[in-house]
């Protein structure tokens, strides 16, 4: 299975999730500069996989994350990546809601001409007034998830993998692919 994606670190934390659930793939990382689609996050996640998955000719998965702010209606949601983290806890400053929820939209393609799957998972809580911590990803200083005082920025790699909303929707892609 190819995983498109530039980053990384995605990668790694997306094997150590599959890992986890009992589902050690080895994935091989593909960087491709697939279209930037505008729409509801799962739509967006379906049509950037039916492009993976012609571009390298087989089995394709991409995993389009999210950012929903309560007190903007769901915004920037899935253009969370024009946001800079330093810069999204003034967002929220006029606002009493910090409420927000972290989505990560995993699609997965058999090959070229097939419909995508995509499993959806959530996590919640509030955008912290100052990011905190160093790990991860950039707006991960910012998201404290509900039930922990820690940023996903704080956390270790193994406690945020176990309740992060990628690791929710890799659950469901996992269980899929086992059958389950």
């Amino acid at each position: 299975i190819k995983f498109v994606t530039g980053n990384a670190m995605k990668l790694r934390e997306v094997e150590a999730i599959l890992s986890q659930n009992g589902l050690p793939l080895p994935l091989e990382q593909c960087d491709l500069d697939l279209d930037e689609y505008q729409g509801v996050a799962e739509d967006i996640a379906a049509a950037k996989c039916r492009l993976a998955a012609e571009a390298t000719g087989g089995a394709a998965m991409i995993d389009d994350t999210s950012l929903c702010l309560e007190a903007l209606g769901g915004m920037p949601g899935p253009y969370i990546k024009w946001f800079s983290h330093v810069d999204l806890p003034r967002v929220l400053e006029g606002y009493e809601c910090k409420r927000a929820y972290a989505q990560s939209c995993v699609a997965f393609s058999v090959g070229p001409g097939s419909v995508p799957l995509v499993f959806t998972g959530r996590a919640h809580g509030v955008i912290v007034d100052a990011p905190r911590g160093d790990a991860g990803f950039g707006w991960d200083a910012c998201f404290k998830p509900d039930g922990h005082d820690a940023t996903f920025a704080e956390m270790d790699a193994a406690t945020k993998n176990g309740i992060s909303h990628r690791s929710r929707a890799l659950e469901q892609l996992s269980n899929y692919l086992k059958g389950d």
